[in-house]
C-alpha cells in the first residue's frame, strides 16, 4: 500500500526509468501466517495449536499496552539510562518470541522471518518482475505501451544523465512503519 501512495513521489527522486515495488516482509503486517509474539491460542486450543485459534485481538491489546508503556524511555541517546532500558525491552520481547517459536514447535512461523530468508524473498521478487517485463517486451499488443514509456522516461534525462540498468539487480531503499522505529534504509 505505501509503494502505491507514494510510489510517484519516489520515482521523483530516484528517477522515472526506476520501478517501485512495494511488499512486506516475512511475517510483517498483512501476510500470513502472521508472525505475533503478542497473541496466543486460548487455553481450550488444539495440541499442537493452530495460527488460525491465535486471539488477535488480545494480542494487539498487549501489543499497544507493550508500545505505550515504553514511551517515557525516548530513543536511544535521549538520556544517559535509554540504552539500557531499550536493551532490557529488546530481550524481553525476545524471551515472548521464544516462547511461541516453542509453543509452535516444527510448526513455527518465527524460523522463517529472518534477514537471509528475505533478501531470498526480494531477489526471487526481482527474478518475477525481470522474467514479466521481459514478456512486456514480447508482446505485441503491449509494444506500444511500452514505447510511450520509454519516450516519457528517456524525456527525463538529459545528455548529461545515464539511465542506471537495474536489470537482475537488487536495488533497495525501504522504510519502516513499525511502532517503536521510525527508520528508513538504502542499500
Amino acid at each position: 500500500m505505501f509503494a502505491a501512495i507514494v510510489g510517484s513521489n519516489i520515482q521523483k527522486i530516484v528517477g522515472a526509468d526506476q520501478d517501485v515495488i512495494g511488499f512486506d516482509p516475512r511475517g510483517i503486517h498483512a501476510t500470513t501466517p502472521r508472525a505475533d509474539c503478542y497473541s496466543f491460542p486460548d487455553d481450550s486450543s488444539s495440541d499442537p495449536p493452530s495460527y488460525d485459534e491465535e486471539d488477535y485481538v488480545r494480542g494487539d491489546y498487549h501489543r499497544f499496552l507493550w508500545a505505550n508503556s515504553g514511551r517515557e524511555i525516548g530513543i536511544v541517546n535521549s538520556s544517559s539510562v535509554a540504552l539500557q532500558k531499550l536493551d532490557i525491552r529488546a530481550r524481553a520481547v525476545t524471551s515472548l518470541c521464544q516462547t511461541k517459536d516453542e509453543l509452535y514447535g516444527d510448526d513455527s512461523i518465527l524460523k522463517y522471518v529472518n534477514t537471509p530468508n528475505v533478501a531470498r524473498d526480494m531477489l526471487s521478487i526481482i527474478d518475477a518482475w525481470d522474467e514479466w517485463t521481459s514478456t512486456l517486451n514480447e508482446k505485441s499488443e503491449d509494444l506500444d505501451v511500452l514505447v510511450e514509456i520509454e519516450d516519457e522516461r528517456s524525456s527525463v534525462f538529459n545528455d548529461d544523465y545515464s539511465v542506471l540498468d537495474t536489470k537482475g539487480k537488487l536495488v533497495f531503499w525501504g522504510f519502516s512503519y513499525g511502532v517503536s522505529s521510525n527508520s528508513q534504509a538504502c542499500y
